[in-house]
């Protein structure tokens, strides 16, 4: 609560200064939903495997603007989460989204010094989750303290980035880092993307002692024609370590989205499946199959606001021929940046 006042005080405070004064923007990110939700699991769900919800999934409150020197500082705090500090021992909050400050050392190069995103994942990971309706189980979300560098030349377009990881105080060993490279071809239409992301751990308590990485790889493209978007991404996440008799896991699949975006509607779906092994026992532990179907109307002509109705089922099938567990949610809702 005294966060929000505090944030509520320096809009207030920035709207009665002279305007000669230049302030950071200042910006609310939003979305909500009506949610009902169905499960074949009735231990999932109250009301016999169904629930009804409302639901505020995403609330922002973002700060951008230019301090001068060729430096942008940005803020984004996440209203719905705590001030807990992060397990990691960065000292940040868990509702600290982004803290960092944007040198820009060239007109092609700048570093961000601070909590940031961690670009990975293929064109999946590019999307805010308030674009998001179903996600693929090898998809996360991470915000690191850290150094980033983006390097743009001939179109092409190079972040490499050295994070805080995400494991907890007590298993961490050196810093998450790796790279991302994007480009365009043939004036936008082919649009290829792919990164490479490692993360260390450490563990040494009183019962074990394990070393390892955990490895994510994304191969990915955009296929744009006309009003159309296609996105097509490979993934695989891997975790080794050295534990005597330890168990290396992967993940891989796909994820592929395809969208149309005509006047203000955009129907868009959107499929994953990914498959879970442990690989030195040859455990398979099955598929993770998620995909929705939503149509987005922009009633302003503007992308920053929206209604949506969405579709979403999700399939997880525990082991092979095990019976599949189906979760699925209709989601009517609102979203905007104001």
């Amino acid at each position: 609560m005294k966060t929000l006042l505090g944030c509520l005080f320096i809009i207030l405070l920035g709207n009665s200064v002279s305007a000669a004064v230049k302030w950071p923007k200042v910006s609310l990110f939003l979305r909500m939903d009506a949610a009902k939700y169905f499960s074949n699991d009735k231990t999932k769900l109250l009301g016999n495997g169904k629930e009804l919800k409302y639901e505020i999934p995403y609330i922002r409150l973002n700060m951008k603007g230019d301090i001068g020197h060729n430096m942008l500082l940005h803020l984004k705090y996440r209203l719905n989460d705590t001030l807990a500090k992060e397990a990691n021992g960065d000292k940040s909050g868990k509702g600290l989204n982004i803290a960092y400050i944007d040198k820009k050392i060239t007109p092609n190069f700048k570093l961000k010094i601070g909590k940031q995103f961690l670009l990975h994942g293929g064109w999946e990971g590019t999307l805010s989750s308030k674009e998001w309706y179903s996600s693929s189980v090898n998809n996360f979300v991470m915000f690191g303290v850290g150094i980033g560098a983006f390097y743009k030349i001939a179109g092409q377009n190079f972040i490499f980035q050295t994070l805080n990881n995400r494991n907890d105080l007590t298993n961490q060993s050196t810093p998450l880092y790796g790279f991302n490279w994007s480009s365009s071809f043939f004036g936008e239409m082919i649009n290829p993307i792919i990164s490479y992301h490692v993360e260390p751990f450490e563990n040494n308590n009183t019962t074990i002692t394990e070393n390892g990485n955990k490895t994510y790889i994304a191969i990915g493209n955009r296929l744009k024609i006309a009003d159309f978007f296609v996105d097509v991404d490979y993934r695989i996440n891997k975790s080794d370590g050295t534990i005597v008799n330890g168990k290396s896991s992967e993940n891989k699949g796909f994820v592929a989205r395809v969208s149309y975006q005509k006047g203000l509607w955009r129907p868009a779906i959107k499929y994953a499946k990914i498959k879970e092994e442990t690989l030195n026992t040859g455990v398979y532990s099955g598929d993770d199959i998620d995909y929705h179907a939503v149509i987005e109307y922009f009633p302003t002509g503007n992308p920053n606001f929206r209604y949506h109705l969405a579709y979403i089922m999700s399939e997880d099938h525990l082991q092979k021929n095990s019976t599949v567990v189906k979760n699925s949610s209709v989601k009517l809702g609102i979203a905007g940046i104001f």
